[in-house]
């Protein structure tokens, strides 16, 4: 095969997976967990919205029990938010998804610390830290592109003089989480794209061969 060949193939296998991406980001989901029950506390069911949710739990946060924590400055859009259970570590996960942006307060420590990391077939691609407030939401844009599991990891802080009498921990809340999870029509047009690079390099090479 010649070298413009190659690059012919090359350009149009890159050109395949834009497409293919530009499809699935164009379609930006805000989960605001608002349409779950509200039961007091409960987990995030396996598979809402598209995703799988590891150790995310979601409540009520208007609840009168809610008034004197982080939880209820944490309402983007009323009524629930998301939490990390006991304050460990949480994931999101899927196939392959985009986390854009979220809303992230702290529920008991000022300046709790927040580290999220998204990983691709199990490698670390995007790692941050930020510093949350436990008397209002931060909006933080991730902008994590293509990722299969997103790991959120709080730590540190001190307690908030006015919750202390409620509890403590280093849970945060959770909530208006924008992401992009991929339609069946975007991976078909991908899966076009790739068996028509495919079919053009057999081509190409039988051609190249009979040329030699």
């Amino acid at each position: 095969m010649s070298q413009i060949q190659k690059r012919n193939m090359k350009k149009l296998l890159l050109t395949t997976a834009f497409v293919g991406l530009t499809a699935w980001q164009a379609h930006t989901t805000t989960i605001t967990f608002d349409d779950l029950p509200s039961p007091g506390v409960a987990p995030i069911p396996g598979g809402y919205n598209g995703l799988s949710w590891q150790n995310f739990f979601y409540l009520d946060a208007t609840l009168p029990s809610y008034a004197s924590t982080g939880y209820f400055p944490g309402i983007v859009t009323a009524n629930n938010v998301a939490f990390n259970a006991g304050g460990t570590p949480a994931v999101i996960s899927d196939g392959v998804f985009s986390l854009n942006s979220a809303y992230f307060t702290a529920a008991w420590n000022d300046n709790l610390q927040l580290t999220i990391t998204g990983y691709l077939a199990g490698n670390p691609i995007y790692n941050n830290t930020y510093t949350l407030s436990a008397t209002a939401p931060t909006l933080i844009n991730l902008n994590y592109l293509g990722v299969d599991s997103v790991n959120f990891n709080s730590f540190g802080g001190t307690p908030h003089p006015a919750y202390v009498s409620s509890g403590n921990g280093t849970q945060f809340a959770m909530d208006n989480v924008a992401v992009n999870v991929p339609e069946p029509t975007a991976w078909s047009l991908l899966g076009l794209g790739v068996i028509g690079f495919l079919a053009r390099a057999k081509i190409g090479t039988r051609i190249s061969g009979r040329f030699a």
